[in-house]
């Protein structure tokens, strides 16, 4: 019996390995970039629910506007605001990246200049 042919079995086998773990590390990093996103979305729609007189909306559209989709806003008459975004993430698994933020208004307290 021969074993003419078998390291060319056995390198088939590790180029297919190694392009699977290539393939999931490109797609958990995609990951880690979509949840930082997302998180900057969040924080902005939270800032902009805070500045805004219909914070629902404007959070909407800065999360829109950031790609992703406004899934909760508590904003209700007061200080705090707290928003909750989500965006899908394709791959050989699709995911929903979802990212939260509160934000606060802030009264100035400053005196005008007389």
């Amino acid at each position: 019996m021969t074993e003419r042919g078998s390291v060319t079995v056995l390198a088939a086998a590790v180029l297919a390995v190694t392009v699977l773990i290539g393939g999931t590390l490109v797609w958990v990093q995609s990951l880690v970039v979509a949840k930082a996103e997302v998180q900057a979305a969040a924080d902005a729609a939270a800032l902009a629910a805070a500045a805004s007189a219909d914070p629902r909306r404007a959070a909407s559209v800065v999360a829109a506007a950031n790609g992703a989709r406004l899934v909760e806003c508590r904003c209700r008459v007061g200080p705090t605001f707290l928003v909750v975004v989500e965006r899908r993430v394709s791959g050989p698994i699709p995911l929903t990246v979802t990212a939260g933020a509160r934000s606060e208004q802030v009264r100035s307290r400053i005196a005008p200049y007389s």
